[in-house]
C-alpha cells in the first residue's frame, strides 16, 4: 500500500518543527535536508525567527529561498546575508551567488561562488553546479585556476573537463579547447543536459576551421547544426 504518513529524512525536521514549534538549527557544514515553500510556511517561519530563531542560520536560509522563489531579490539578499552572519555555509553563499546572477552583478556572484567552493571543495556534485554558475557569470579564468588545483580523481570527471573546455573557448583559447575536446578519441560527457549547447558551439566552430574532424566518439545526441 502507499504510505502517506511516514516521514523520510527530508521531511522529518519540518514535521518536528510543526509538532514542537522549534525550528532546527543543524551544523552549517551539513547539506540541508529539504526546502519548503508557500505563504503558510513563510508566516510560520517569520514568526519563529521573530520570537525564537533570530540567530538561526538555517531559518534565515529557508526564508531567503522563499523570497528568492517569489523573485523578491532584495529580501532574499537580506535573509542570506543574515544567514551567513549567524553561521557561514556553502549553501547561503551559493544562494547569494544566484541572487547576484539575477541582479547581473557578476563580481559579487563570482565571489560568493568561490566562497561556496572553498567550503565544499571535496563535494563533486556541488563543484559541478558551481563550475556551471561561474561559466554563466563569465568566471572563465576562475574555472581554469580551480581546475588546476583539483585532485586527479576530480580532474577525470568529464563534466568538470567540459567546464574547463568551455572556459578556454570563451577565453579565446580555441586551439587548446579543441585539443582537450578531441583528446583520447573525444570526450564523453557523463551527464550532459538537454539544452547545454557547448558541444554545438564547439562543433560549429570546429567544422569552419582547419582542425581535424571532430571525433565520432563524442556524444552528439543534443547537438544540432543549421
Amino acid at each position: 500500500h502507499l504510505d502517506f504518513k511516514s516521514a523520510d529524512g527530508r521531511t522529518k525536521e519540518m514535521i518536528e518543527f510543526l509538532e514542537t514549534g522549534i525550528f532546527p538549527n543543524p551544523d552549517p557544514a551539513e547539506p540541508p535536508m529539504d526546502y519548503v515553500y508557500g505563504d503558510a510556511w513563510q508566516k510560520l517561519l517569520q514568526a519563529e525567527v521573530k520570537e525564537n530563531a533570530a540567530d538561526n542560520w538555517y531559518a534565515h536560509l529557508q526564508l531567503g529561498l522563499m523570497q528568492f522563489q517569489k523573485n523578491d531579490l532584495e529580501r532574499a539578499e537580506m535573509e542570506f546575508t543574515r544567514s551567513l552572519e549567524c553561521g557561514e555555509s556553502a549553501w547561503a553563499h551559493y544562494a547569494m551567488a544566484n541572487v547576484y546572477v539575477q541582479l547581473e552583478d557578476k563580481p559579487a556572484a563570482i565571489r560568493h561562488t568561490l566562497e561556496a567552493i572553498k567550503m565544499r571543495d571535496s563535494d563533486l556534485g556541488f563543484l559541478k553546479v558551481c563550475f556551471k554558475l561561474l561559466i554563466v557569470m563569465g568566471g572563465y579564468a576562475q574555472v581554469i585556476e580551480l581546475y588546476k588545483k583539483l585532485p586527479d580523481s576530480f580532474k577525470a570527471n568529464t563534466r568538470l573537463q567540459l567546464g574547463k573546455i568551455e572556459a578556454l573557448y570563451n577565453l579565446d583559447k580555441k586551439k587548446e579547447a579543441f585539443d582537450l575536446l578531441c583528446r583520447d578519441g573525444g570526450i564523453e560527457v557523463d551527464d550532459i543536459a538537454e539544452g547545454d549547447d557547448i558541444l554545438t558551439r564547439l562543433w560549429n566552430e570546429l567544422r569552419e576551421s582547419k582542425h581535424d574532424p571532430i571525433p565520432q566518439k563524442i556524444n552528439f545526441q543534443f547537438v544540432y547544426t543549421e
